[in-house]
């Protein structure tokens, strides 16, 4: 799953910048429809909210957040042409936007542009070499163009910044078995299982990476696994 840079987390980014932003003060009739766009945003009432800062960019046409924002809206729209506009005008702004461009690579990312993906989350890790969430899309991305080397490397630096960052494992875990590195793929679908023992898919590939590295018995107890819990995989092959 691909992360964005959430909205609630933007809410209280913006406390910092409503009176002041890009060295341009702001009239409080302009904040005052920004806050009532992300109100209603948080509401999930998203073209309410793109209304809102159309108003403030008729008054304030360079506050790059309140671009961010209907960007931000029209994603959620699934308006992904209109939502990059909105982030390169927000990026033209403010050149620094590292949360703009993080959800632009985001929306490429959605629309299969995953080379324009990684070049924005590259933007992002430039900008901000600590931003363990840009290495994770940046991997997911590297797996879609089959970069599985790539990947790694990215999931391995999300690891030594943040060693409890659960998420990669199951994809470090599918780059790894898509490089034949079957033990080390084992070894990733383990720390997933700790987690969670419910998801069939892990028991799936661990059991074909265990069938790949000749443990017959051990690849059936996992597809006999991951049937149990809703996948039914190569089950004939273990009766």
């Amino acid at each position: 799953m691909m992360i964005n840079f959430k909205f609630k987390e933007m809410r209280f980014f913006l406390v910092g910048l409503l009176l002041l932003a890009s060295g341009e003060a702001f009239s409080q009739t302009a904040l005052e429809w920004l806050s009532r766009g992300t109100a209603k945003m948080d509401l999930g009432n998203f073209k309410e909210a793109i209304n809102e800062f159309d108003k403030v960019i008729q008054l304030q046409p360079n506050f790059a957040d309140a671009y961010y924002f209907r960007g931000y809206a029209k994603n959620s729209l699934h308006d992904y042409e209109g939502a990059i506009i909105e982030y390169d005008k927000a990026i033209e702004l403010n050149p620094n936007y590292i949360q703009a461009f993080n959800n632009r690579g985001s929306v490429k990312f959605e629309i299969e542009d995953y080379i324009g993906a990684i070049i924005d989350y590259n933007k992002v890790i430039e900008l901000n070499p600590n931003y363990v969430d840009a290495y994770y899309n940046k991997g997911l991305a590297k797996t879609r163009i089959k970069d599985y080397e790539g990947a790694i490397n990215d999931f391995n630096k999300i690891l030594e910044l943040n060693p409890n960052y659960r998420a990669i494992f199951y994809d470090r875990g599918i780059a790894r078995y898509k490089i034949k590195n079957f033990e080390a793929a084992i070894a990733d679908f383990d720390k997933v299982i700790e987690f969670n023992s419910n998801f069939d898919e892990v028991f799936y590939y661990r059991g074909y990476s265990k069938f790949s590295l000749g443990d017959n018995k051990g690849a059936c107890l996992d597809w006999k696994k991951a049937g149990q819990i809703g996948l039914d995989p190569l089950n004939s092959y273990c009766k």
